[in-house]
């Protein structure tokens, strides 16, 4: 019997694509056939995963099956095999071996990540590390389930090693034209097929559809980001947002396309600005393997207890959550916030600028952050109410309050009588060292803060309010 121990297998493997499917050289436009090419072009990657070896968990995901060991990685296309018509070329390259491995774990909060500890379990979780495997054919795909998904080239498609799924992360793209996106987004997978030894690809099922979107109403030379919430009602349970910017031109009208999951929908597309939030509402659309033409004019994005946010692109999430990566940040909230956050997790921290904000949030911190140093700029009189948290800002670094005009207020009311609504690491309550709640911590350099005498609202909650004074 012909065997081999891999570590690294290196594989030669052919690659083709049908007449139905997807393209990337030319589209009709206008008459949204489903008949398109794909064509291979020099520096296209396939992205295979194989499951080697499948094993039970009785403690995993309610007992499933999972993949206990795999091969995964990057396959390179050799440009000399390109076929005439371009639907056919061979890859070759190393495939990884992982093997998987159930094992007790918890998460660390100071590490940030979950670590093994077999007498504080709070789950089972799947850990993948390098391993080996014997093969006893020549042809180690044969012997697997294998799948493979088309990288385009100037790609940055990457994969993680995190689960049995072996995820590919591929960004969707926003591009200016239908063939821009074809030639770098655009998702192609398919299986392997021992017999010709190839991998058939076709579109990826569940984002086959093409957006070519013309949409006015922007503000004129503005780059704008693109997102888009969908889900089977309009109280929409999904969202995507894509890499990249569109800009729109003096007329405040932008071009770009972007692919979309097909079936039966509401959609809402989003564009936000450093200024302005816009939107535009498709309606509900049965979506099929085609390209769709969108004109339309987008309008203001505005609901109901959402914050005007300005100075960062970022789009709140279906959780209602700001999750800020603009590192340093510097960003301005002000009007009324219904159980809307802002989680900041950046190494540089930055600047909030608080202007007559108005924030309720029922379970959480209006404001959190996990590095860094904040600077809170108060304009007017603010309020944030979180009744059933701790701290109105929560901020794992040092916080300091700072106003424009002569003064400004902040008020903050929670759920205890320590913290003082506020909590960083130059301001929190320690009952052994009076001193490291001090509130001229606070002060920014070139100014004064106070704080007023707790009160006891008489129904759990308690509140504050800090003044921002200008020396």
């Amino acid at each position: 019997m012909w065997s081999l121990l891999f570590l690294c297998p290196y594989i030669t493997v052919g690659a083709g694509v049908g007449t139905s499917g997807t393209t990337r050289s030319s589209v009709d436009y206008n008459s949204e056939t489903k008949e398109r090419t794909l064509k291979f072009t020099d520096g296209d990657k396939l992205y295979v995963r194989a499951i080697i070896e499948q094993a039970h968990s009785d403690v995993l995901w309610g007992g499933s099956d999972y993949a206990s060991k795999i091969m995964a990685g990057f396959l390179t296309i050799d440009p000399a095999t390109i076929s005439a018509d371009g639907k056919s070329a061979q890859f070759t390259g190393d495939l990884d071996i992982y093997v998987g491995t159930v094992v007790p774990q918890r998460w660390d909060e100071e590490l940030d990540d979950w670590v093994t500890d077999y007498e504080d379990i709070e789950e089972y979780n799947l850990v993948y590390s390098p391993g080996t495997h014997t093969f006893t054919t020549a042809d180690p795909l044969a012997e697997c389930v294998a799948n493979a998904e088309l990288a385009h080239a100037g790609s940055e498609a990457e994969y993680t090693v995190y689960d049995d799924s072996k995820g590919f992360d591929y960004d969707f793209m926003v591009a200016s034209s239908v063939n821009e996106l074809m030639t770098s987004s655009y998702r192609v997978g398919g299986e392997y097929y021992p017999d010709s030894h190839s991998f058939n690809l076709w579109a990826n099922d569940m984002f086959s559809v093409i957006l070519n979107c013309t949409i006015s109403g922007l503000t004129p030379g503005a780059s704008y980001t693109v997102g888009m919430f969908y889900g089977e009602t309009e109280d929409y349970d999904r969202y995507d947002d894509y890499e990249g910017k569109v800009a729109a031109d003096g007329d405040g009208k932008a071009n770009f396309a972007i692919v979309a999951p097909d079936d039966e929908h509401h959609f809402q597309l989003l564009l936000a600005s450093t200024n302005d939030r816009k939107q535009v509402n498709l309606g509900q659309k049965e979506l099929e393997t085609k390209v769709y033409n969108i004109k339309a004019t987008a309008s203001d994005w505005v609901l109901a207890g959402m914050p005007i946010v300005t100075g960062t692109l970022t789009l709140p999430g279906l959780n209602k959550e700001y999750y800020i990566t603009d590192n340093p940040f510097n960003f301005t909230i002000s009007g009324t916030s219904t159980n809307y956050s802002f989680c900041l997790d950046v190494s540089l921290g930055g600047t909030i600028h608080l202007v007559n904000v108005a924030a309720t949030h029922e379970t959480e911190s209006f404001i959190y952050g996990d590095e860094g140093d904040v600077n809170i700029e108060l304009t007017g009189n603010n309020t944030v109410s979180v009744p059933s948290t701790e701290c109105a800002i929560n901020w794992n670094g040092n916080m300091k309050l700072s106003c424009t005009g002569a003064s400004a207020t902040l008020t903050v009311t929670t759920c205890s009588i320590y913290d003082k609504g506020l909590y960083a690491d130059n301001y929190y309550y320690d009952d052994e060292d009076p001193t490291k709640q001090v509130v001229s911590n606070l002060a920014e350099n070139g100014f004064n803060v106070t704080c007023s005498d707790m009160t006891d609202n008489g129904n759990g909650t308690y509140t504050w309010t800090y003044t921002v004074t200008k020396k």
